[in-house]
C-alpha cells in the first residue's frame, strides 16, 4: 500500500496480486455526497484526471443504476515509465459521503482484468 500509493492519504483498502500489477482500492471519503451531488463530483473528478494525465486514452465516462445505486465511472488509459495501465474508477454515495473505487491493471494484463472490472463495479452493493 506505501509503494503504490505513497502520498498522505492513502485509500483505506487496497486488494492486490502480489506484484501489484493488479489492484483495487476503496475508499470512503469523509467527503459529503447525495445521489444529486455525484454529478458535480464526476465533473471535477474527470478535470482533474484529464490535468493530471493530458495523454491519456480514455475509454469510456459515464454512470448507470447498480444494484439501486446511482454510480459513475471513468475508464482511462494512462503510462508512467513502466508502461500503460488501465484505470477504471467508480464512485456513489455511502451513508452520505463519498464512496470511492479505483481498479488498475498493468498493460500486459489489461485483456484479461478489463472485463472482471466491470463485473466487480457492477456487483457493487452499497447498504
Amino acid at each position: 500500500k506505501k509503494i503504490k500509493y505513497p502520498g498522505e492519504r492513502p485509500p483505506q483498502l487496497v486488494l492486490s496480486d502480489r506484484s501489484g500489477s493488479v489492484s483495487i482500492a476503496i475508499n470512503h471519503t469523509g467527503s459529503k455526497a447525495s445521489p444529486k451531488e455525484l454529478a458535480k463530483y464526476a465533473q471535477v473528478m474527470e478535470s482533474s484526471l484529464r490535468n493530471a494525465y493530458p495523454d491519456a486514452v480514455w475509454e469510456g465516462i459515464g454512470n448507470e443504476k447498480i444494484n439501486g445505486r446511482q454510480v459513475y465511472y471513468f475508464k482511462v488509459i494512462t503510462e508512467n515509465a513502466d508502461g500503460k495501465i488501465f484505470n477504471q474508477m467508480f464512485f456513489t454515495d455511502l451513508d452520505s459521503t463519498l464512496l470511492v473505487c479505483s481498479f488498475n491493471a498493468i498493460e500486459k494484463r489489461i485483456k484479461d482484468w478489463k472485463p472482471i472490472a466491470d463485473s466487480m463495479m457492477r456487483s457493487l452493493r452499497v447498504q
